[in-house]
């Protein structure tokens, strides 16, 4: 005789065959185990999918190529000549070598994209794994796999770039944020140190350090850590001079500098930006301070602040918002959190482009996904809920653990 369904279970969705969530599941597991041999397949597949196009430099290459050949030369003096060499020392030298690879290898732009592609998924996994709250490697892993799937499929981990601090930079102000939040004032300044040396856009990143307060001694401990790299490393090219803030750039139609009537920008305007890009991103840090999904949601803000209010967009400007809401799809995920779906949403909005409208419309998109990732994560509160506490997720206000180790042992 066979048992009547209850309102119930009539009412659950139909569940999958067993052999498929055991595929599924097992993929998973497998994902959150060994997840750099997942990230390579990612950035390798991410990377095929612009393989029907030709395969060319990327923009900024040949010059930030140039660039860095004068510093392994030890001419420091022509490393900034040319205003529009608009990165970092660290980068400048990391593309030279790069190219090098290329010139031996025999093709140096298929060897910048494809490098480029795994850096953009090997820095989201690292994020990723970068979590306080230990899960399980099949949750972890489950994860992993929406982020590396939507990234390959929504253009991040294409590699048709030169420019590896987008990939780098919020990785870093990411670290910033959790140490902070561990109240270990020098490892987060020299996070954000390490950024600035890659590029001086870093700075927009500052905010993650009013983490530590009101601890203003931790405060002026991580900004003096932070302070003291960057004079490290842009210290020399500085004494001997460098051209970068004499670069300007000629206002794209519909931006806000050419609606504000300015037909081009340059390092007085910039500055502004900044002053703008840190007050949005202090409100945020204020608001969230130890909330754990800070870390991936400041880049992201900080970003599509600063997309805004410049006066021209390229490709790659989006990647950290894309990428930053696909990490906490996937931490969300990792902990069961429904907050991952609207997240997804969100994540889809910012990979939509308008290319031919004029460039705040064609935005709007990305500007709209991120406010509706902030209202969720902010209006969904900073309680874990029994499950996360009993992971180990802290309650909020309370003090953050250390983050779990990125290895690929886990």
């Amino acid at each position: 005789m066979t048992r009547g369904l209850t309102p119930t279970e009539a009412m659950a969705p139909a569940r999958l065959p067993r052999p498929v969530v055991r595929i599924v599941g097992s993929v998973a597991r497998s994902a959150g185990r060994h997840p750099w041999v997942g990230a390579a397949l990612a950035g390798v597949v991410g990377w095929g999918t612009n393989i029907a196009h030709p395969v060319d430099e990327p923009t900024d290459y040949t010059v930030f190529v140039h660039a860095g050949d004068a510093i392994w030369r030890g001419d420091l003096t022509a490393a900034f000549t040319d205003p529009g060499v608009q990165a970092g020392p660290l980068t400048l030298a990391a593309m030279s070598r790069l190219d090098h690879l290329g010139e031996l290898l025999g093709h140096q732009a298929f060897v910048a994209t494809l490098t480029m592609a795994l850096l953009a998924s090997a820095c989201m996994t690292a994020a990723i794994r970068w979590r306080q709250v230990p899960v399980s490697p099949g949750r972890a892993g489950a994860g992993l796999l929406v982020a590396w799937t939507l990234a390959a499929l929504w253009g991040p981990l294409t590699g048709n770039w030169a420019h590896p601090t987008h990939a780098l930079i919020p990785l870093l102000w990411l670290v910033c944020v959790r140490e902070s939040q561990a109240a270990r004032a020098a490892p987060a300044g020299l996070a954000l140190g390490l950024g600035l040396a890659l590029d001086s856009w870093a700075v927009l990143g500052a905010c993650a350090l009013l983490v530590l307060l009101p601890d203003v001694r931790a405060l002026l401990r991580a900004a003096a850590t932070a302070l003291v790299v960057t004079a490290l490393v842009w210290g020399p090219f500085l004494v001997l001079g460098t051209g970068s803030a004499r670069m300007t750039w000629d206002t794209q139609a519909g931006s806000l500098p050419d609606l504000l009537g300015l037909a081009e920008v340059g390092a007085g305007y910039r500055a502004l930006q900044a002053v703008v890009v840190l007050g949005v991103g202090s409100f945020v840090v204020l608001r969230m301070g130890r909330n754990v999904d800070l870390a991936w949601l400041l880049p992201a803000v900080l970003v599509a602040v600063r997309i805004v209010t410049d006066g021209i967009y390229l490709d790659y400007y989006s990647f950290p918002v894309r990428v930053g809401l696909l990490i906490g799809v996937a931490v969300l995920i990792g902990r069961r959190d429904r907050r991952a779906a609207p997240l997804a949403l969100a994540a889809w909005l910012t990979s939509v482009e308008w290319s031919s409208a004029p460039t705040l419309v064609a935005q709007l998109p990305l500007v709209t996904g991120v406010v509706l990732a902030t209202v969720v994560m902010m209006r969904a509160g900073s309680r874990p809920g029994p499950e996360d506490v009993a992971m180990g997720q802290p309650e909020a206000g309370a003090s953050v653990s250390r983050a779990i180790a990125v290895s690929a042992s886990e």
